[in-house]
């Protein structure tokens, strides 16, 4: 055994400390591996290097060097307590807190001890026992405490959060008026999750510093992908971002996604321009600028006929720019990410050349991130028991589960092996009966890259989309072939555009005669409502004969076109007992301005505005309430009610409904039909409004309506012959021809 020079070692080890301490760290370890060289005896040189080593990551070789210290010299609590740290970082908790505590046995004063305890605490998320060692190390050696920021962004570099809030608490009760403390606090917490946290620290941050441009687009980024804070807050916060710096294109796309999810389209629309203006480039806000409509509620029917053509022209823009080299591939994957054309399907006519196109340019797009790699080939089905995909993002209490969970439910097992994938991370009740029915069920909030693979790699004969254009993931997935049959169902009634998609499953009472027009996809007629949708579980108010007739629409604020609203103020010019209420379902600033244009057409037929109410959205047991005291409902046009009038009829509350030129527009007149009320199902737009008027001012012809439906319901629900249908369908399926 050779004997180390003391002298030697101790001036090496303390001019590598000098020049770690100096920001050189490669210099300081240089420096130790000449002194290991020279004695390799020397335990407390490999502690020194297993702690450099792990301050740059290199985890296995800082655990090799310490191992070694520990063997030359077992009474070197530092060796210990710094294997222990590594230990702790590698994610080996339980092999940490041995070497931890030997550490603090051999030195129960020393404050380095204590503090390292404290960091390997932190990383395995003790909370609690990592503040008792840091107060010990700070009773040790006052002022300690202040490197705890430091630990919290070293934690938050390498994504260990957990440790990184742990620090960036503490730093933040340390020095109440650090801004980057509470800053860094705010972003630790919003990457764990906890959002309303993140964003009060992220506010108090502002308030140390409210001309920081930085600290405010970070508060921006942040709010606007918090599914709990209010779309308002978010624009404030967006709005104050960019006014501190109005030219980052960044921030400016942050206020149009915050803009949009407030459904102050028209604002939105202006800063994506104006960021196209600064770069024509910019795909995402070419994108967004064409997608989105002026406003959720057109204003004229001016305003309204003018929207295909700007989305025509802008579709035809961006797929100039998107042609160009290298663009697509540069933004593919926030276009996909961003929004669907879904705001088409409210115009009353199929519009088939615009669905072809919005496909073709998310062909490209997917095209563009690789996606290509994983379409399977078309091939006859051929397996016995046939592997069924279903793929929504609406496995859970939706409409889209109402209409087609007991098809699929209902589907034999020995034919059928079904394969769910649900791209959501919002798991419910429902979302339970999806998996008890599914021999795969996979879910979570995967990127579009990974769905892809995975769909493409179960297998599968076919593969049935529920609904397309309400989720943007969706129109990116049904532009790929994952599955030698593809279908679409009509979750979202409107035709997906997409020569991936080879049939269209729809409702055959739904359906015009010209029906196979509307659709790229060969069009299935399912029998009747083409769905098994299950009786609801509902009260039924008694009828009333009463003075005043309440009348309401419960459609959705898009599907109410300018052009219908003179039909509603002759109805009420009509019957001047009745007042009508609109239940839009959208925030209060898209009711103020549909019940600002709904006054105008009142005034034109001399109504009294009073009489008109427009409520925005209502919590599920409010409009529950408010439908109970409805006498007559009058539907939307061109885009009827679809699950409302399901829920509606079970209530035996009469439906006037118009029905349109597509299916969409011609759901609640086929389940009229269905039910034998075919009397509310008007001819045109006079006889709209002479069914409503009838129906408000006689009572004997309400009740007889009520009447009818009550005993004819029944044909709206558990319809098992669709399911079969269904069934037979996914059996017999072929690629076409």
């Amino acid at each position: 055994m050779s004997v180390v020079n003391p002298t030697l070692v101790n001036n090496e080890v303390a001019r590598a400390y000098g020049l770690l301490g100096g920001g050189k760290p490669a210099d300081a370890e240089n420096a130790v591996r000449a002194l290991i060289q020279a004695e390799p005896e020397a335990a407390i040189a490999y502690v020194l290097l297993g702690h450099l080593l792990r301050l740059r990551g290199d985890l296995a070789q800082a655990a090799s060097a310490l191992e070694t210290a520990r063997r030359l010299d077992a009474s070197i609590a530092q060796g210990h307590a710094e294997l222990g740290l590594v230990y702790a970082e590698a994610g080996h908790a339980a092999r940490a807190r041995p070497l931890i505590a030997q550490a603090l046995e051999l030195a129960p004063r020393d404050a380095n001890m204590h503090w390292i305890a404290g960091q390997a605490a932190a990383l395995d998320g003790k909370a609690s026992i990592a503040e008792q060692a840091f107060a010990q190390a700070e009773r040790l050696m006052p002022g300690i405490g202040a490197h705890r920021y430091s630990l919290g962004i070293a934690a938050l570099r390498v994504d260990r959060y957990v440790a990184a809030r742990i620090h960036l608490s503490a730093a933040s009760r340390r020095d109440p008026k650090s801004a980057a403390a509470w800053a860094n606090l705010g972003a630790t917490l919003a990457a764990l999750g906890n959002v309303e946290d993140a964003i009060q620290a992220m506010t108090r941050a502002r308030a140390l510093r409210p001309a920081d441009a930085q600290l405010a687009s970070l508060l921006a980024r942040v709010a606007v992908q918090a599914p709990t804070v209010s779309p308002e807050a978010k624009v404030t916060a967006c709005r104050d971002a960019a006014a501190l710096d109005p030219t980052n294109d960044d921030v400016a796309m942050l206020l149009v996604s915050a803009l949009a999810q407030a459904y102050r389209y028209a604002e939105a629309k202006d800063v994506a321009r104006a960021v196209v203006e600064r770069d024509p480039r910019h795909l995402l806000a070419h994108w967004l600028s064409f997608q989105l409509p002026s406003r959720v509620a057109f204003d004229t029917e001016e305003e309204r006929d003018a929207y295909p053509a700007q989305w025509r022209d802008g579709m035809a823009a961006f797929m100039t720019r998107a042609n160009e080299r290298g663009a697509a591939a540069a933004w593919a994957e926030a276009v996909l990410d961003s929004v669907s054309n879904y705001y088409l399907t409210y115009r009353p006519e199929p519009l088939v050349d615009e669905h072809r196109a919005n496909a073709r340019a998310t062909r490209l797009l997917v095209e563009a991130l690789g996606l290509a790699a994983h379409e399977r080939a078309v091939a006859p089905v051929t397996r016995t028991r046939r592997r069924i995909g279903i793929v929504s993002p609406h496995l859970h209490a939706h409409s889209v589960s109402k209409v087609f969970l007991p098809m699929v439910a209902a589907l034999p097992r020995d034919a059928f092996e079904i394969v769910a994938f649900y791209p959501s991370p919002r798991p419910d009740a429902v979302t339970a009966q999806w998996r008890e029915r599914a021999d795969v069920f996979v879910d979570g909030d995967l990127p579009l890259a990974e769905w892809a693979a995975r769909i493409a790699a179960s297998d599968l004969d076919v593969l049935v989309y529920l609904d397309i254009g309400m989720h943007p993931i969706m129109n990116a997935l049904t532009a790929l072939r994952l599955a030698p049959v593809q279908a679409a169902a009509w979750g979202h009634p409107v035709t997906t555009g997409s020569t991936a998609i080879d049939y269209f499953l729809s409702a055959d009472a739904m359906e015009p005669s010209d029906a196979d027009t509307h659709y790229v996809e060969r069009l299935v007629r399912l029998p009747r409502l083409g769905t098994t949708f299950a009786a609801p579980q509902v009260a039924v108010s008694p009828f009333r004969d009463r003075e005043t007739i309440e009348l309401a629409c419960v459609q959705n604020a898009a599907k109410l076109a300018p052009r219908y609203d003179a039909l509603w103020a002759r109805i009420l010019a009509q019957c001047p007992n009745t007042r009508l209420s609109v239940y839009c379902g959208l925030p209060t600033f898209v009711a103020d301005g549909l019940r600002e244009r709904l006054t105008r057409a009142l005034a034109a037929a001399g109504v009294d505005p009073q009489r008109l109410t427009v409520h925005p959205l209502l919590a599920p047991d409010a409009f529950d309430a408010a439908l109970g005291d409805v006498d007559v409902l009058l539907d939307s046009m061109d885009f009827s009610g679809g699950i409302t009038g399901f829920e509606c009829l079970a209530r035996e509350l009469p439906i006037v409904t118009l029905p349109g030129p597509c299916m969409r527009g011609r759901q609640t007149a086929a389940m009229l039909r269905q039910a034998g009320a075919d009397d509310l199902v008007a001819r045109d737009e006079d006889d709209y409004v002479a069914i409503a008027v009838r129906l408000c001012n006689d009572a004997q012809a309400r009740r007889a309506a009520v009447e009818r439906i009550a005993s004819g319901k029944a044909a709206l629900f558990d319809d098992a012959g669709v399911a079969e249908a269904f069934a037979r369908f996914l059996e017999q399926a072929q690629p076409p021809a």
